[in-house]
Formats: structure tokens, C-alpha cells, sequence
């Protein structure tokens, strides 16, 4: 039997990342050319739309922050692991049916998880890699 990939780069000195599914999206996509094109597309995303995010938020623009995590729910399986997928989509279903103060608390927990799979991301762009382990 053949370890998974995970398995794999674990073996071989490396720190998982915390959020950013390589494995997952590497076996989506068959090659790493592909990956790298799409993940490049939802980067730039990334970039943008979590500015745009809390602007909205910021003067109570429910719908336009629903559109702009609506968008990163559609890619965030591919790219990321199911526990932040989760929490983007019951953000996103959340701006649908609460008021911006029950959504703001939320956005500002999920933020920072949000801007650490965008930095992976940005990483193995840069690097082809995952982090090494300390």
C-alpha cells in the first residue's frame, strides 16, 4: 500500500500547512502545472476580496460581503482543509441571515485564519514547497 501524499511530504522533513490542502488540490488538478494556475487565480482573489470583505462589513454591506465570501466558498475546496471551509461557508450563509453585528464578531475570528491560508498559498507560489519544519 502506497502512503498518501501528506504522508509523504511529512516523512520527508515537512511541516503541513495549517490550512492550505496541497495534496488535496495536487490530486484535483493531475498536474502541477494546472494546480499552479488556478491556485495563482485564487490568490489574487484572496488578495482583493478579504480587503473588500472588511470594508463591506465595515459599513454594514452584508450583501456585498456575502457575494465576496460566496466566491471563496466556491474555491476553497479545492485549496484549503474542510474545518476553515466550513467556517467560510457559515460566514458566508451568515451574512445572509443575521445582522452585521452578529457577522462582524465572526469575520474578525475567522480573519486571521483567512489571511494565514492566503500567506500558504502565497508561500508555495513562491517557494514549490511547504514550509521546513523548525
Amino acid at each position: 500500500m502506497t502512503a498518501s501524499p501528506t504522508a509523504d511530504v511529512r516523512a520527508a522533513g515537512f511541516a503541513a500547512f495549517e490550512h492550505f490542502d496541497t495534496a488535496q488540490a495536487l490530486a484535483m488538478f493531475g498536474s502541477v502545472q494546472s494546480f499552479r494556475k488556478i491556485l495563482e487565480m485564487a490568490l489574487d482573489s484572496l488578495n482583493t476580496d478579504l480587503i473588500k470583505i472588511e470594508a463591506a462589513l465595515e459599513v454594514g454591506d452584508l450583501k456585498a460581503a456575502n457575494h465576496l465570501l460566496h466566491g471563496i466558498k466556491g474555491f476553497a475546496p479545492i485549496f484549503c482543509r474542510d474545518a476553515l471551509c466550513a467556517r467560510v461557508a457559515e460566514l458566508e450563509r451568515s451574512c445572509k441571515t443575521d445582522v452585521v453585528e452578529q457577522v462582524l464578531p465572526n469575520y474578525v475570528q475567522l480573519a486571521p485564519m483567512l489571511s494565514k491560508w492566503r500567506d500558504e498559498m502565497a508561500h508555495y507560489l513562491t517557494h514549490g514547497d511547504l514550509p521546513s519544519t523548525p
